[in-house]
């Protein structure tokens, strides 16, 4: 459902003023620059830093729950009494820009249709998104508004855009990348680049659409020697595992695939048209001969290398000719789909027959022993999984990871298998492909493990460059660096800091240029461009600079090397710096002091889609670039925002827009809705219905402190029970609140603000006859407070318009806690008052009323309390301790048999959850608070009944026995 389309389900209920309050603050807030972060000598800071977003459309919700999340945390700092700098810039580099332009140049009418229902763009301007600089400028203008709209607490002071349209970050990232290549971390060479034939560039995992994350993996071409017309030809199989050309049994080819006879370095090959393609893009000479079908290869015999044995080549339906060669060896024993793909023709009622009989006569050869599995572990995981058909993918793909996960780890090769016999799998997988190609028995070929779409939609192949910029992150030493890092750094959740250290592992070296695309010019050869990824890994640092920029104090055009290294690193004389690059020594000293002031980065903040590569790179090139002390401190990490139960895609129409969900409920209830459904890498679930109800928990929260602030009766100076309970509640909530807080737990704290803490107003209103106005009326300005976290416009609103206070409230103070007023004790009383509320309504419901309108509670004798506070520091009790306590106040045995079974088995039930109220409590404290305190809480939720209390002692004298005892913490509940 798109932003547009949800429309239909029609916004709240006066919106309008509601957009108009927030727009009202938006407006102030950026004019009163109140979230400005400049140097405060002596105070502590928080550098808060979100991914900038491409510019190739509206932001969506994705961008409004990372970057909410963090505005959270930078609320709550700013508080806490820290000095907080949270900026904003926008991406422009790359191809995603490009992409939807090329789309758009191409009438590709879909993005046509995305651009103007799902991002908002006028039909009318349509057309001008064909020029880059148009459309970063457009998108830019349009998603500046929607965050100030949104209402994160950013310091606008410090905005810029990438590329070379921008002459200082420009510099900037000619600067990084000078200074990386002159440490060692940068090559040039041979390089299997992810390729987008259409922009003739390598793509990066931001410049796809389809495929992050997948990169060129190398395969072995296994020449089949196929004798036509006295001439040898080679029918050329591409595998992942060449060890297993000793269990070959057939070829399998796809029947109306499109194949070629090509001279491939002066060989002659059959290949799939489309491996002759990616050949032709890997160093090889290629020229294609013919070009048929794969049906006119069926049936024929080929010779096997090493062996020499003749196999036939058959049909297969699951052959694709754009993976690999396109052609298939058949390993039945080993491979599930080979061993599907036979029985197909085995059992098929329509196989050709002559195809049939040849098929008849193949079996599985077993060539690797693997505990757990017999001799042929595909036909074993094949009927374990009940595997129906080649086509059956999913369940195929799972068998095939299955059985090559655990025959490389674990297989070893048995005594068929010549050269390699009795090797483990994992050996004899490089030697005998070393074999293989040193006798030109083989080749090699570069591939995509999947589909990889570049943004401009072309599907990507893998091209060797002779002459591709690629960082070296392959190198030793450098992934030494950035374990060190990783180690001396904090994540939230805890669990992300082993995919990071996987991933510093995993990465080999990367392109780190591209043709094509809007960006910053590769200073060592102008004719390509720095990549996405590459010009955003150490932006953070350019925030300090950008503010003297944009206050023109900066002029770009005489910026030299020299100024960085000052600025960043501390390198040069300052009077030298400041000749070199035409800028005063007192504007020089200022941003260096301001650098040193906000670096590192404290927290950086982001959707776990960016841990396995911009966060990774994050770290990477800082640790490459400077000095410890600079190094990123922290790292939050969030789930991805589900949309109506299913994954938001501008393809599918699923999508909303910040700027269209803001239209829908306003700023304040999008920002609840979102920030409460999930923590750590839980993916949260929004729903326009849920922003309605986000807007009346805040309507309901608004009104009550409206009638609190109206309130004139009572007494001021009561600190009576209930008061007591309501500051401990109160506080003791906040506690829990910072707590979660500084564990990044945002939706755990604002359901507590929200939900928790307005019940406990509302419950102190609902259970005092005369409440005390004046200690609710400096409770709702902490709690206002509270609120400014996440729907800081209404909050603003309260702050001045109810509570008449003339600041800003995101410049106040934390709300301070009392000690003396966080009590469990307390709290521990009240929650015992609401069991024994549940439990009167159990007893109501079983008894479906019948005309009862008194509710008797009883409390237990003293002895049971007296003993009860003997045993509750132990672990555990038995009837043995309560038997030898109870004689001693000369209970009778049967009264102390009951009340030691009854004790026993509540010890770990709700004896566990009020130990510490057993521990304070005593007979006389239980006594007190039923007969005095409790009919308070009673009367709210049992205003048609009549509450007495009774000891137990009373109750027997005045009415007789009990059926059931009444014991500490469980007074017996009767109806009449």
């Amino acid at each position: 459902m798109s932003g547009r389309e949800s429309k239909l389900h029609g916004p709240v209920e006066n919106i309008d003023k509601i957009l108009e309050i927030e727009s009202k603050w938006a407006e102030r807030w950026v004019i009163d620059k109140i979230y400005a972060g400049d140097m405060r000598e002596g105070v502590d800071k928080i550098f808060i830093t979100f991914p900038y977003a491409y510019m190739n459309g509206s932001l969506h919700l994705g961008h409004a729950f990372s970057s909410g999340r963090l505005d959270v945390l930078a609320r709550y700092y700013r508080m806490k009494g820290y000095n907080v700098l949270y900026p904003w810039a926008w991406h422009w580099t790359g191809e995603a820009v490009f992409g939807t332009i090329h789309r758009l140049i191409d009438g590709d009418e879909s993005i046509k249709r995305r651009l103007i229902e799902l991002d908002g763009v006028d039909e009318n301007i349509i057309n001008n998104l064909t020029d880059p600089v148009f459309f970063v400028k457009y998108f830019t203008d349009r998603n500046r508004e929607a965050v100030k709209r949104y209402g994160l607490s950013l310091d606008w002071r410090r905005e810029f855009h990438t590329t070379s349209l921008h002459p200082l970050y420009n510099k900037f990232i000619e600067w990084q990348i000078r200074k990386l290549f002159k440490r060692g971390f940068i090559g040039k060479g041979r390089y299997p680049a992810v390729w987008c034939p259409r922009d003739r560039s390598p793509t990066g995992d931001h410049d796809r659409l389809e495929g992050v994350g997948v990169r060129p993996e190398e395969y072995t071409l296994i020449k089949f020697t196929l004798y036509m017309n006295g001439e040898e030809i080679y029918l050329v199989a591409g595998t992942f595992r060449p060890e297993t050309i000793f269990g070959a049994t057939n070829i399998w080819v796809k029947p109306d695939g499109k194949y070629v006879l090509a001279m491939v370095d002066g060989e002659k090959w059959i290949i799939s048209k489309e491996a002759s393609f990616k050949l032709s893009n890997q160093l090889k000479k290629v020229s294609v001969l013919e070009e048929f079908n794969g049906n006119e290869l069926i049936g024929l015999y080929v010779k096997t290398p090493i062996i020499g044995r003749y196999i036939p080549i058959l049909p297969a339906n699951f052959v694709d000719t754009d993976i690999v060669s396109g052609i298939v060896y058949s390993v039945p024993a080993h491979a599930p789909y080979d061993y599907l793909a036979l029985r197909d023709i085995w059992q098929g009622d329509k196989t050709d027959l002559s195809i049939k009989m040849i098929a008849e006569y193949i079996k599985p050869i077993s060539i690797i022993s693997v505990e757990g599995y017999g001799d042929y572990p595909a036909i074993d995981i094949v009927k374990k999984m009940e595997i129906s058909t080649q086509l059956d993918f999913d369940k195929a793909d799972k068998a095939t990871q299955e059985i090559y996960r655990i025959e490389y780890h674990k297989g070893v090769m048995r005594n068929n298998c010549g050269p390699i016999s009795g090797l483990p799998v994992k050996e004899a997988k490089e030697i005998i492909r070393s074999i293989l190609i040193d006798e030109g028995m083989a080749s090699s070929m570069y591939d995509l493990p999947e589909k990889v779409i570049c943004r401009c939609g072309t599907k990507c192949i893998v091209k060797i460059l002779e002459d591709q910029w690629y960082l070296r992150y392959s190198d030793y030493e450098w992934k030494k660096l950035a374990h060190k890092a990783i180690d001396n750094m904090s994540f939230y959740p805890p669990e992300v800091k082993k995919q990071f250290h996987y991933y510093v592992d995993w990465y080999e070296d990367w392109p780190c240029t591209r043709k094509t695309g809007l960006g910053t010019p590769f200073p060592f050869d102008r004719s390509w461009i720095v990549e996405t990824l590459t010009d955003s890994t150490i932006y953070m640092a350019f925030y300090i600079i950008a503010k003297y920029y944009n206050e023109g104090l900066i002029k770009a055009d005489k910026i030299k090397d020299s100024f960085f290294d000052y600025i960043l690193l501390g390198e040069g004389d300052v009077n030298k710096v400041s000749v070199e690059n035409s800028i005063d020594i007192n504007i020089l000293e200022s941003i260096k002091n301001e650098f040193n002031y906000w670096y590192p980065v404290d927290i950086r903040g982001s959707g776990k889609d960016l841990v396995g590569n911009h966060l990774t790179f994050y770290i990477f090139h800082h640790v490459a670039i400077f000095p410890m002390d600079k190094w990123p401190r922290s790292i939050s990490v969030n789930g991805f925002v589900i949309l109506n139960g299913m994954e938001m895609s501008k393809s599918k129409g699923n999508y909303i827009s910040i700027e269209d969900a803001i239209k829908l409920v306003g700023a304040d209830a999008l920002r609840l809705s979102l920030l409460i459904l999930a923590d750590g890498l839980d993916d949260p679930d929004w729903s326009i219905d849920k922003g309605k109800k986000a807007v009346n928990k805040i309507r309901a929260i608004y009104k009550l402190i409206k009638n609190i602030n109206n309130l004139n009766i009572g007494s001021c100076d009561k600190i009576d029970f209930y008061e007591e309970v309501l500051l401990s509640q109160f506080y003791t909530l906040t506690r829990d609140i910072e707590n979660y807080l500084n564990d990044h737990m945002i939706a755990q704290a604002g359901k507590i603000i929200y939900y928790k803490l307005h019940e406990v107003f509302k419950e102190y209103l609902n259970i005092v006859d005369m409440p005390n106005y004046c200690l609710l009326k400096t409770l709702i300005k902490e709690y206002t407070k509270l609120l400014s976290l996440y729907t800081p416009f209404i909050a603003e609103e309260i702050w001045h318009e109810v509570l008449k206070n003339d600041s800003y409230i995101a410049l106040e103070k934390w709300p301070e806690k009392d000690p003396k007023y966080v009590d469990h004790y307390l709290i521990d009383v009240s929650n015992y008052a609401y069991d024994l509320i549940e439990d009167i309504k159990d007893i109501i419901k079983i008894l479906k009323n019948k005309g009862l309108k008194k509710v008797i509670l009883v409390y237990p004798e003293e002895w049971k309390w007296n003993i009860i506070s003997k045993v509750v520091d132990k672990s555990t009790v038995n009837m043995r301790d309560i038997m030898n306590l109870g004689l001693k106040y000369n209970i009778d045995r049967r009264s102390l048999s009951e009340f030691g079974k009854f004790v026993i088995r509540e010890w770990h039930g709700r004896y566990m959850k009020y130990r510490r109220l057993l521990k304070n409590w005593k007979y006389i404290d239980e006594k007190i608070f039923l007969v005095k305190y409790f009919r308070n809480f009673f009367r709210k939720d049992f205003p048609d009944y009549i509450l007495e209390v009774y000891s137990e002692v009373d109750y027997r004298n005045k009415y007789g026995s009990l059926r059931k005892s009444p014991y500490p913490l469980h007074p017996s509940i009767l109806l009449s």
